[in-house]
């Protein structure tokens, strides 16, 4: 038979230290996916005001158009 052997003598890390590397994981996971969040909102607002310009044009053009057509 063998002897017991501590698993965590020959360095492998503590239970806590395993925990903290999550963390540290998780924490740098979440910092990403805030960046990409924010970069989604910024992409969104630019999408919208776009959408704001292309209304108001297509709003005139169709003034534009009912104006000539009654006038005809």
């Amino acid at each position: 038979m063998f002897p017991y052997k501590d698993p965590f003598a020959d360095g492998s890390p503590t239970l806590l230290e395993t925990y903290k590397h999550q963390c540290v994981l998780l924490e740098t996971e979440l910092n990403e996916a805030y960046r990409d969040i924010q970069a989604a909102r910024d992409r969104i607002a630019r999408l919208v005001q776009i959408t704001e310009k292309l209304t108001r044009q297509r709003d005139a053009l169709r003034a534009d158009l009912a104006r000539l057509q009654g006038g005809r």
